[in-house]
């Protein structure tokens, strides 16, 4: 089964991206398949949620989400990522920082579904 799908929550689409218990392979992989389809949706459309717990976190991951999360900004209208706790929050923030991307960090996935869902 994919791990980057399309949810319907309080009407509205959103991009799930589940990298959560991913190894440095299955994380940088899923960003793969999941820059595919957002490169493929209209710009400034999208909401993105991304669950990073228990993921594996090493230098070539770091590179790979600078990446995504800078090719993406285009597409994504609001981001939320949960699964972010300690040292991980703090590496998230200085992401956030860097890309300048509209990312908001949650300790559930029905925080970041309800507050995506409030975007306009």
């Amino acid at each position: 089964m994919s791990r980057v799908n399309f949810i319907t929550h309080k009407g509205k689409q959103i991009l799930e991206i589940d990298l959560s218990k991913c190894d440095e392979h299955g994380v940088v992989s899923t960003i793969a398949e999941a820059r595919l389809v957002i490169s493929r949706q209209p710009k400034g459309s999208l909401l993105t949620l991304t669950n990073v717990a228990e993921s594996m976190y090493n230098g070539k991951v770091r590179d790979a989400l600078h990446e995504y999360a800078t090719a993406n900004k285009p597409y994504v209208k609001a981001a939320a990522l949960i699964g972010v706790s300690g040292l991980r929050k703090a590496m998230a923030l200085a992401l956030i920082a860097i890309t300048g991307r509209r990312l908001m960090l949650f300790d559930t996935l029905e925080q970041a579904r309800d507050w995506l869902t409030a975007q306009t």
